[in-house]
């Protein structure tokens, strides 16, 4: 999703150019920066599920005839460890911490979490995402809310067909999912932004979006897209963006006139004018005792195929709402700067499980090749039949 260097026959809507730019050339990087973690998972699942040949050197043992064998080894381990995850259901803890919190604030928040994974089975997202970690590195799971019904709701209802409502959702392929790649936090908080791509066809995608300013595809609209559209369908990316805006917090102090005694407010530079109003007209003077500079974060979600913002949606949250889960994080230094590295649970396992699909297919091939007769002739002595007979007496019972 490179930004095509070619753009002067066609230009992207003016209220969309600016974010267009920005999220093309963050794919970019992306996927540079996440090709080789992609590309050692792919080796990964390879493994998963038996293949630990190399393409080609199955290929030439193909061809040549040759055994190529693979038995699983990897899978009990590794069931062995997901299944400890399915046996012992885990879910999301709430502790009393500051702000006058309790044990009953604690327990009636986790009942409306525990009410939220049920309600969004949450433990089989849970459990894949684990699994996506353990066997190639990385798995991921998101929040995401729905209105709570689509029908009319009456007064007398608890419910209404504009409120919604939060629901724990999983990722089947990781693949899909791009992050920013310079995070440090294992758990994906500090994402300054996220991609998660999907796939429509042309019809499809003119039927969900019908009314997209871009309905036909032209050539130059192609090559401008630079892949994100070809002759049959098109890729939409919920392109997720974590802005902050700086806001001054400001301390006052203002002096009780009753009591005498100073009493601290808190509250926002842009708000102070009439803040202050307030407190001069319950009669003390302000004085300001400090300042300090914040940072606001702004989550905002674009649904875009490269060349069009077809949606826009805010969401409520501080952080992109999607959760990582990664395998031992190691920054290697290979002579070009640290470099992150991702481990799998079958990472370190591929080469014994080479080792053994090539020593098993040895002892078959030399097992093979063991006479299956006990007794031989002079050359000559036999006729064509029986000659052959004996051939294929080497691999195949006769």
């Amino acid at each position: 999703m490179a930004r095509p260097r070619n753009t002067e026959r066609w230009q992207p809507l003016a209220k969309d150019r600016d974010i267009l730019n920005r999220m093309h050339d963050r794919f970019t990087y992306c996927v540079d920066r996440w090709t080789d973690i992609r590309k050692e998972a792919a080796t990964d699942m390879r493994h998963v599920k038996g293949d630990p040949w190399d393409p080609s050197e199955r290929l030439a043992r193909v061809k040549a005839k040759r055994p190529v064998i693979a038995l699983d080894e990897l899978g009990q381990y590794e069931n062995q460890v997901v299944n400890e995850v399915r046996a012992n259901p885990r879910a999301i803890k709430f502790s009393p911490v500051g702000d006058g919190a309790n044990d009953a604030t604690a327990r009636f928040y986790a009942n409306k979490a525990r009410e939220i994974e049920y309600r969004s089975h949450a433990q089989q997202h849970y459990t894949r995402a684990f699994q996506n970690m353990v066997e190639r590195s990385y798995g991921y799971g998101k929040v995401r809310t729905e209105f709570e019904t689509d029908k009319p709701a009456k007064p007398s209802e608890p419910h209404s067909a504009f409120t919604k409502r939060l629901l724990i959702d999983g990722i089947a392929d990781p693949d899909s999912v791009y992050p920013d790649p310079d995070f440090v936090d294992a758990t994906g908080r500090d994402w300054k932004y996220l991609f998660e791509i999907e796939s429509r066809t042309r019809a499809e995608f003119k039927r969900e979006w019908p009314k997209a300013a871009i309905q036909d595809f032209t050539p130059d609209l192609v090559k401008y897209s630079n892949g994100w559209i070809d002759q049959s369908s098109v890729r939409i990316a919920a392109y997720w963006e974590l802005e902050h805006s700086r806001r001054i917090l400001q301390a006052w102090e203002i002096v009780n006139p009753d009591t005498g005694q100073p009493v601290v407010f808190e509250w926002w530079e842009d708000e102070a004018e009439e803040m202050l109003k307030q407190a001069q007209a319950a009669g003390g003077e302000p004085v300001k005792k400090a300042e300090r500079e914040v940072l606001t974060p702004k989550v905002t979600q674009y649904l875009t195929n490269g060349v069009e913002v077809l949606e826009t949606n805010p969401w409520p949250g501080k952080w992109i709402p999607y959760v990582a889960m990664f395998g031992k994080m190691l920054w290697i230094d290979e002579g070009s700067g640290p470099k992150l590295v991702i481990m799998s649970m079958t990472r370190l396992a591929r080469d014994p499980n080479m080792l053994h699909a090539y020593y098993t297919s040895c002892e078959a091939e030399m097992i093979g090749m063991t006479p299956k007769v006990p007794w031989w002739v002079w050359k000559g002595s036999l006729d064509k039949a029986n000659a052959i007979k004996v051939q294929k007496a080497n691999h195949e019972p006769v």
